[in-house]
């Protein structure tokens, strides 16, 4: 990740910020590493949902990229539960397409 860039690891509203400056058909694009986390702490959907106290329905959304408006206060339980600051679960990209995802460096 990019300490010194605009999207840095600033929290909750920074992303909330970038969310609302994508454009629709645009290039610009979140990048949603919520599956890549769970599957590198070998977790369910379930085991997430459960343990950040949110319903299965929130968690699968996020874990699947359906999400299209992010809750602040989800993201809160879900980066608290697996322990991992908001910009390594969510990623402002802005020369990205959805279907890439950033190589990690």
């Amino acid at each position: 990740m990019h300490e010194d860039s605009a999207n840095s690891c600033e929290g909750v509203s920074a992303v909330i910020g970038c969310v609302q400056a994508t454009e629709v058909g645009g290039r610009a694009v979140i990048i949603n590493r919520t599956s890549r986390i769970l599957g590198d702490k070998r977790m369910s959907v379930r085991d997430m949902a459960k343990g950040a106290g949110i319903s299965y329905g929130a968690a699968y959304g996020l874990y699947s990229g359906n999400t299209k408006r992010y809750d602040e206060d989800v993201l809160n339980r879900v980066c608290g539960f697996l322990e991992v600051p908001l910009c390594e679960l969510l990623e402002y990209s802005a020369d990205a397409t959805p279907d890439t995802e950033a190589e990690d460096t």
